[in-house]
């Protein structure tokens, strides 16, 4: 048990750090007097870049602003990596820059870049987004630290994971910008697929309402039903006595707990995540 929760640590974190890193390095900058912004900036796009390249885990890193703005960087199933940049504003002919009234995306293009980056192709889509309005962006917005969100699905690969955001302030203590990084779930799965319970035995990581994190067959952790796209919950798994160790595990508490299910005699063991974790997955 504590080798599930150490992997899981250790699966999670380069998520916390890149985007501490990025939050912070812009932090300094805007303390510095730098203006941020995230039209033109192709330093920034390398910056979210390099972040989704360097760890498997990591689906998609990002940032959005308080005007609306946003520039996503995604790993693309092909090899290709996809830059998503949303402008909320359209600049009025002579009088610069001024805000948009009405949603505020308006104008997203893609650009999709090869391993060296180049660019492969090019797109303007008819698309509203909103940083603004999305969970991530909002848990950042009141936590003075990194906001880790709940488990969710993935709408660009419909692939469990977790969102790490933590936001840039101004001098006068202002919202500037929000940064999240993506990080799925998948390669937890596959870790609990190659441990060794007993004879016969399962281990697999729930969160605090018993939907499941990670599962030796991966199958099993996402419900497709058409376009609709979540997290199963324990109870619906296929191998039934599993299942019915959650609601003995909640009964019970940490620890082993013995049980019957269907006449057969359940040992199983329970362990609570580490507090510092913030998370409360068993």
């Amino acid at each position: 048990a504590d080798a599930v929760a150490a992997k899981a640590v250790d699966h999670l974190l380069p998520a916390a750090r890149l985007t501490e890193i990025a939050a912070r390095v812009h932090q300094q900058a805007t303390a510095a007097g730098e203006p941020f912004s995230l039209h033109g900036s192709d330093e920034l796009e390398r910056e979210l870049r390099a972040s989704v390249e360097s760890f498997p885990q990591v689906s998609m890193a990002y940032v959005g602003d308080a005007a609306g703005n946003a520039v996503l960087v995604r790993r693309m199933p092909d090899g290709t990596y996809g830059t998503k940049r949303v402008r909320a504003y359209v600049p009025l002919q002579g009088e610069g820059e001024s805000p948009a009234e009405g949603p505020a995306a308006a104008g997203v293009t893609w650009t999709y870049t090869d391993e060296l980056g180049r660019v492969v192709k090019s797109e303007t889509v008819d698309e509203t987004y909103d940083p603004r309005t999305r969970p991530w962006f909002q848990g950042a917005t009141s936590t003075a630290g990194t906001y880790w969100s709940d488990l969710y699905v993935f709408h660009s690969d419909r692939q469990p994971g977790l969102t790490a955001a933590r936001r840039v302030t101004g001098v006068d203590g202002s919202l500037v910008a929000v940064f999240g990084t993506d990080v799925g779930l998948r390669d937890l799965s596959s870790f609990l697929a190659g441990l060794r319970v007993g004879s016969s035995g399962r281990a697999f990581i729930v969160d605090g309402d018993g939907r499941l994190v990670a599962y030796p067959d991966f199958d099993e952790v996402v419900h497709v039903d058409g376009d609709t796209v979540r997290a199963r919950s324990a109870h619906e798994l296929s191998d039934g006595w599993v299942a019915a160790s959650v609601p003995a595990m909640r009964s019970a508490g940490a620890g082993p707990v013995e049980f019957e299910h269907e006449g057969r005699k359940v040992l199983a063991e329970f362990r609570e995540f580490p507090p510092e974790f913030g998370k409360k997955w068993s």
